[in-house]
């Protein structure tokens, strides 16, 4: 077992998969890591969204912001970046970007905030300032870490505008080291176990918000906060299990957050039955080829 000091790349290089690829382990999860590193070809632009692509999923997105609108309900859209996005110094050499092709997510966001009045805000940014002062993603895992998610968070609370919502500080936690020896990258390769990391881990110093279940639906799995503050507004998320990190620092922010990680179907009769006041769709870049399944099921 191994452990990444703080100061090596915080990515494992692909080259990892090859060392190993003799192993039975690795073998049978060769295709689960081949499903993740498709992502590549995106990071390089060699996959782009067509502009009938482009225009079908504005149609949608504002289709699906006017019904909300009609409910008054506010809509936002949350895309957070790929690792190799926010630290494509550390991938492997042969990974090499020439020119200026656009990604999936330059692409998404220029089209609507060039051809639409429903904007989308670019979370690359407060990730890209931050990044030298911090490591914002989890060394042997895919995803954010606590302080990144702490960043967007902060981010989603300040694009939603809403009265008496207060952006999180650093003193409102209690920030601990933590050592853990599981992550997505290394089940994606078979090997769990063979390498371990210190996170740094944010608690609430005086949480107001708990869980209030979690259960299987037939649109997919949810999960229950409520907090003690019920003048707060509330808030459902339907996205994957980035939202499903971030929303450990929303909760404290919302009388009620629910998240539902499936497929983008909104079901009026859940909706009525849950009364959000916001609704965030949330679709990790990599998935980004999914946004479009977003659909509206009304009564």
């Amino acid at each position: 077992k191994i452990e990444l000091p703080d100061e090596k790349e915080i990515y494992i290089d692909l080259s990892l998969a090859l060392a190993y690829n003799e192993m039975p382990k690795v073998k049978e999860a060769h295709q689960a890591f081949r499903k993740e590193i498709i992502s590549i070809p995106d990071f390089l632009g060699l996959v782009p969204f067509s502009d009938s692509e482009l225009y079908d999923l504005k149609i949608k997105l504002e289709s699906t912001e006017k019904f909300f609108r009609e409910k008054n309900i506010k809509f936002l859209v949350v895309l957070p970046p790929n690792k190799q996005t926010i630290y494509p110094e550390n991938l492997p050499e042969w990974i090499l970007k020439i020119g200026k092709n656009k990604t999936r997510l330059d692409q998404i966001i220029q089209y609507m905030n060039e051809n639409s009045h429903f904007k989308i805000h670019d979370y690359r940014n407060v990730l890209m300032e931050n990044k030298i002062k911090q490591t914002l993603y989890r060394k042997i895992d895919t995803h954010l870490n606590d302080h990144g998610d702490f960043l967007i968070s902060n981010e989603i609370i300040q694009n939603l505008n809403i009265p008496r919502q207060k952006k999180f500080e650093l003193h409102e936690f209690k920030i601990q080291d933590q050592i853990f020896e599981t992550g997505d990258l290394l089940d994606f390769l078979g090997t769990p176990g063979l390498l371990s990391e210190t996170r740094t881990q944010y608690r609430f110093k005086n949480p107001i918000s708990k869980s209030c279940g979690r259960e299987k639906t037939s649109f997919g799995e949810k999960y229950c906060f409520q907090s003690s503050d019920k003048s707060l507004p509330s808030l459902l998320v339907y996205g994957d299990s980035f939202a499903l990190n971030f929303s450990k620092f929303l909760q404290e922010r919302f009388k009620k957050l629910t998240v539902i990680t499936s497929n983008l179907e909104i079901k009026e009769d859940f909706l009525d039955k849950e009364k959000p006041d916001i609704v965030i769709v949330e679709k990790l870049e990599r998935f980004l080829g999914q946004l479009n399944q977003i659909s509206v099921v009304r009564k």
